[in-house]
């Protein structure tokens, strides 16, 4: 009778130690299909900021091609985290170039720079834009169809594969954390080359108030992306949310505090904060 109890309660015990791993799997793919799922939710919105970058050209700024990243020497010496962090400057320099119409400035930036960038990433395991076929873009600048809206079209190509990542996503994770850094390289390119930009000018005109008001709108665009994953100090961990926070949250203060209307000095104290970060991004490998 000992020994009939004694081996039931083993199989239970066997039973239980396999169950727990088991559902501790099921909660944490639970999880991780949520926060795909909000995620895809806020795309269209966050790509509603990278058509606003037009707002560059309407506040009567320039396109100055040393404001933006190198296209060459920047990428084979960075690690998984950096290099995303390299597709979002690519990400805002095509996109800048492409308001003003540079066109040799953007197919470097998307060729050389973000393309180049995406299946270094991808040989590293990481998803990148690699995973799926780029965007040919001199078939776009070259069709007369598209001769009108090819900044449209690049962008549109652009989503459907950040699209794309997310829901891969479900099954690696780590493509969620790919596609932050993306994000966060963009906003800091992008607050970079406008505080730059805008030093010297007339800061109270209503296109430029609009311009500011875009970028503290798309650091808080930022955080509720980092709201996702509250709470989940892996995720927390991954996405660098601790030191991101020291540089955005003054940033985004700034800019709120008298509803986009700064002064020469507010730029100068972004750029500060700005400039160390977007430094290390950028620095060529030696």
């Amino acid at each position: 009778m000992l020994n009939r109890v004694f081996y039931v309660t083993l199989a239970a015990a066997f039973i239980l130690s396999t169950a727990v791993p088991a559902r501790a799997e099921d909660d944490k793919l639970a999880k991780i299909n949520q926060y795909v799922d909000q995620f895809l939710e806020m795309i269209p919105k966050g790509f509603d900021m990278v058509r606003n970058i037009k707002l560059i050209k309407e506040a009567d700024l320039s396109y100055q091609n040393s404001l933006t990243a190198p296209v060459s020497g920047l990428v084979d010496c960075k690690n998984k985290k950096e290099l995303g962090l390299l597709l979002g400057t690519y990400v805002f320099d095509t996109n800048y170039a492409m308001v003003f119409d540079r066109r040799k400035e953007v197919q470097d930036a998307w060729e050389s720079g973000f393309q180049k960038t995406s299946e270094k990433l991808a040989l590293q395991g990481g998803s990148g834009a690699a995973m799926l076929p780029g965007a040919n873009l001199k078939n776009i600048l070259d069709d007369p169809a598209n001769s009108n809206r090819y900044r449209d079209v690049l962008i549109e190509d652009v989503q459907s594969q950040v699209t794309a990542i997310l829901k891969k996503a479900r099954e690696k994770p780590e493509f969620l954390g790919v596609v932050v850094d993306e994000m966060y390289g963009a906003i800091v390119e992008g607050l970079y080359v406008v505080c730059k930009l805008s030093l010297n000018e007339d800061l109270k005109g209503e296109s430029m108030v609009a311009l500011l008001n875009t970028l503290e709108k798309s650091l808080g665009g930022y955080a509720k992306v980092e709201a996702i994953f509250a709470g989940d100090k892996d995720f927390e961990m991954m996405l660098d949310k601790g030191s991101r926070e020291k540089v955005l949250r003054p940033v985004q203060e700034i800019l709120a505090a008298n509803g986009g209307k700064v002064s020469a000095e507010d730029l100068k104290k972004i750029l500060a904060i700005i400039e160390p970060v977007r430094g290390q991004i950028v620095k060529k490998c030696s």
